[in-house]
């Protein structure tokens, strides 16, 4: 009924809350991948690793995309947000370079999900946690004012 409200968010509210969503998408995906490693379904992990890749791929993609914009004029920010946007893309350029590696080359059909895997898998989920949880908390906050 008040879906039509959506339609006067801000540019910045409304990706926040698609990007909140994924977040939320990515976590849970996170979490299935651990249940079936642990319980030894190379399958189901494969799978649920795979739709990890394409939600994580698409997330990063999307997100830098539109943070450009704010950074370009295409969408209107302040100049505290724009840093803050800077900011993030420079903390997490390394980061997001590793992630990709690392799931790029588990996410071949013949790699068998090892316990390097594993150790690595949970290692970075810590890491995409932390840095989640500083986005939403510092940046997301400052989008969802614009």
């Amino acid at each position: 009924m008040f879906k039509f409200l959506n339609f006067f968010d801000s540019k910045g509210k409304k990706l926040v809350k698609q990007w909140v969503k994924e977040h939320n998408e990515l976590k849970e995906l996170s979490h299935r991948i651990v249940m079936e490693y642990t319980r030894g379904n190379q399958v189901k992990c494969k799978s649920y690793l795979s739709q990890f890749v394409n939600k994580v791929l698409n997330h990063v993609q999307h997100e830098d995309i539109e943070l450009e914009k704010f950074l370009d004029g295409t969408y209107t920010v302040d100049e505290d947000t724009k840093k803050g946007i800077k900011h993030f893309h420079d903390t997490f350029a390394d980061t997001k370079t590793a992630l990709v590696r690392f799931l790029a080359k588990h996410n071949q059909p013949e790699v068998k999900l090892d316990l390097e895997f594993f150790d690595t898998f949970l290692e970075m989920s810590k890491v995409l946690v932390e840095r989640i949880k500083f986005e939403e908390d510092a940046l997301y906050f400052r989008l969802n004012l614009s």
